[in-house]
């Protein structure tokens, strides 16, 4: 068999939380769901000819694609979806049918986990996987190869011979030291290179799953049982990635510091055994001490991210953060304390607040003083209990992601969340936390004194530039 795992080009992506306006400027990530899928297609089905084609970081648009795929002619596409890049995935889907009408096209991915159904619609489809694919995806290949009938592998959803569109629900994958290590020489690091690093950079995640309950998280797919690599297997990852010159790490867990013992047994295996590294991670607040910054310091641990979201507990318990203000400024205070950076992420509306609880987030925003801040707009995502709770209070009047993934249209909005402000207010809003945050003269010259390079400071400033220059419009959207 031969198997390509495509990450399709964009041009007619749906704008999200106004995250995405900085994108351009962050630099792309490795297609990490797609590097998973590879080795362990690779290791399940050794005889097959497994390549990953990642569009966006060669710079290639659908016409090249086209080309490579002729030329390539593989038996099976897979393609991980989200539901903001879902035009152009059909897009493709409609090209790659038009030219090569026997290859076998399979969509998994958060977008396909949520609307399974809606996807199969797409004539083009022909195979949708929820959940995790590690093991369903190879189990599906070898059941085509051997078999006619249809598949009745967990987390596999097809169409029937009459029409009807049938699947059995997924499972968790409870050892992830079972499945097999991603390979980077599979794609080109020097490709990906965020922002903030200096050296080659790779993704990797020590840990599936959040037990956390926040309103807003929009990883179903992922589950909420935490299932952690062991520290040993962690180790190996990093290794195998040094071998390729990566000497920078993004952990991508939803939050790294759950178990704090792991945490510990991860530094202390690192500093024995003496890797020069450089890491960032995701945390909460309430999971992290001065004892685990310290050994997450000496490991090489260069930044951590923190979802602060709010500025004052009513509105963190509304969020369901199971967090409080007093935990915040100790984590933030025990990060500079350590000498660890610090990426605080806030998020302007929201249930129950008004102009003056958001204007409140932006000065504890100024008070916490991180080493970075993103603000984003609250988005009703599918799948989560804000959504739930828009369409049961009446905010959300009709389900409209649910319409949006069985009709796809570029004109479509992202909604936010509307209850005491509206979409023009919100934006406003938006605009002025990064306005205040980022024009501070003592947060640009400690900025400044921070930059190792010109690569570093020309990138940093297009960033810094957009952010400070926002207007109160939504300008380009």
């Amino acid at each position: 068999m031969k198997i390509l795992l495509l990450r399709v080009p964009l041009s007619h992506p749906i704008t999200a939380d106004m995250s995405d306006m900085f994108e351009e400027d962050a630099g792309v990530y490795p297609p990490l769901g797609l590097l998973y899928l590879h080795a362990s297609l690779r290791q399940i089905r050794p005889r097959d000819e497994v390549k990953i084609l990642d569009c966006m970081a060669e710079g290639i648009d659908l016409n090249s694609l086209t080309a490579r795929l002729l030329n390539y002619k593989p038996h099976i596409i897979g393609i991980t979806v989200l539901t903001f890049h879902l035009i152009d995935v059909y897009r493709c889907a409609a090209e790659i049918k038009r030219n090569l009408p026997d290859t076998i096209l399979i969509l998994g991915g958060p977008h396909a986990h949520l609307f399974p159904k809606e996807v199969l619609s797409n004539p083009n489809i022909d195979y949708v996987i929820t959940g995790e694919g590690e093991i369903s995806f190879p189990a599906l290949i070898s059941h085509l190869e051997s078999s006619s009938e249809p598949p009745t592998i967990p987390g596999v959803f097809y169409r029937s011979a009459e029409g009807d569109i049938k699947g059995a629900p997924p499972t968790l994958i409870k050892d992830l030291d079972s499945l097999a290590p991603i390979d980077f020489t599979s794609i080109k690091p020097e490709r990906y290179r965020p922002v903030m690093e200096k050296e080659l950079s790779a993704m990797l995640m020590s840990s599936r799953g959040c037990p956390y309950k926040c309103i807003y998280c929009d990883r179903p797919h992922l589950g909420n049982i935490f299932r952690p690599h062991s520290p040993k297997r962690v180790i190996e990852d990093i290794k195998r990635a040094m071998e390729c010159g990566i000497k920078s790490f993004q952990f991508f867990d939803d939050t790294f510091t759950v178990v704090k013992s792991r945490v510990e047994d991860i530094c202390r295996m690192i500093t024995e055994q003496r890797l020069d590294i450089a890491f960032s991670l995701r945390a909460r607040v309430n999971t992290v001490d001065e004892g685990l910054l310290i050994s997450l310091k000496k490991a090489g641990c260069r930044r951590i991210s923190f979802g602060v979201e709010a500025g004052s507990n009513r509105m963190l318990k509304s969020l369901r953060k199971s967090i409080t203000i007093e935990e915040v400024m100790r984590a933030f205070q025990l990060c500079k304390k350590t000498g660890i950076e610090t990426l605080a992420d806030f998020i302007i509306g929201g249930p129950d607040q008004t102009k003056k609880d958001v204007e409140e987030t932006i000065d504890f925003a100024l008070k916490l003083d991180p080493s970075y801040a993103q603000f984003t707009v609250m988005t009703p995502y599918p799948g989560t209990d804000l959504y739930q709770m828009g369409m049961d209070r009446g905010l959300i009047r009709t389900d409209y992601w649910r319409d949006f993934a069985r009709n796809p249209s570029a004109d479509f909005q992202t909604p936010v969340w509307e209850e005491h402000l509206k979409r023009d207010e919100l934006v406003e809003l938006f605009h002025h936390a990064y306005r205040r945050f980022y024009r501070r003269p003592r947060y640009i010259l400690r900025e400044l004194f921070k930059v190792r390079s010109f690569d570093e400071l020309y990138r940093k400033a297009r960033i810094g530039l957009k952010a400070i220059s926002l207007r109160s419009t939504e300008g380009r959207r």
